[in-house]
């Protein structure tokens, strides 16, 4: 069975693999959660410069050797739900676009009309990073959580229900083979959504249990309950949205594991 069992289930499927840190000291490993990287070849005062006045929205931490700032990305077109990433750039070329580590890893989830999950805010950061910067990606882009160095690799999955969908729900199974060592989801509300009291605009279960979603918030992040995802095992996820609100929502999940 696929880890995603589903014909119309969007899914992408990555390899994780580790950032050189050895030549990187000044990066800060304990702290970084999920990130992209790439590498620009060497960069110079002008680019720090460039970084500086005309990418980061705030600077973080500035070293002689690298700069780390702060970048805000909106997650919804219409920038309800902002994410902040750190970015790091370095004399010897490399770019990290990363979370700080006790934020959720589903946070990269762009919810933007039209997005792919190969268009996630990690990957639209990276770009607009390297051409605010002024120097071109030099190698391909890779992902690595540094929370979870034993994950080898990392699953999207996004599921929709669509106004015109005539149904308040859709599902899909998925197993885990291996280790699982976090899975992750974001769940969205969108198009005119509105909260009302006792009302979950849109929430996840997992073989029956409820596993996400929270009353009058039309954005969540979070971790599930790894209890519920034994792997080596099929297990049913079910997206649900407000009976009868015909609002577009999505439910993303975000899988970390060593197959």
């Amino acid at each position: 069975m696929p880890l995603f069992n589903k014909l119309l289930l969007a899914v992408l499927a990555l390899v994780l693999l580790p950032l050189v840190t050895s030549a990187q000291s000044a990066f800060p490993v304990d702290t970084a959660g999920i990130a992209a990287y790439a590498n620009l070849g060497p960069l110079a005062e002008t680019n720090f410069t460039n970084a500086e006045r005309d990418y980061f929205d705030k600077p973080y931490a500035l070293g002689d050797t690298f700069r780390i700032g702060l970048k805000d990305y909106c997650a919804d077109d219409f920038c309800d739900q902002k994410v902040t990433f750190r970015v790091y750039i370095s004399t010897s070329g490399w770019l990290v676009v990363y979370l700080p580590k006790e934020e959720p890893v589903s946070k990269i989830f762009n919810w933007r009309t039209g997005s792919t999950l190969e268009n996630n805010l990690l990957k639209i950061a990276i770009d607009d990073a390297a051409s605010k910067i002024g120097s071109a990606i030099t190698s391909p882009m890779n992902y690595y959580d540094f929370s979870h160095s034993q994950a080898t690799k990392m699953t999207f999955a996004r599921e929709w229900i669509k106004t015109d969908d005539g149904q308040d729900f859709d599902d899909f199974d998925i197993l885990i083979p291996g280790t699982l060592h976090l899975a992750s989801y974001s769940l969205a509300c969108l198009g005119g959504c509105g909260v009302y009291p006792g009302s979950t605009a849109v929430k996840v279960s997992i073989d029956d249990n409820l596993a996400a979603g929270e009353e009058n918030k039309l954005f969540v992040w979070g971790n599930y309950d790894p209890a519920l995802l034994a792997t080596n095992a099929s297990h049913n996820i079910k997206v649900e949205r407000r009976p009868n609100s015909k609002n577009l929502v999505s439910a993303a999940t975000l899988i970390l594991y060593t197959p």
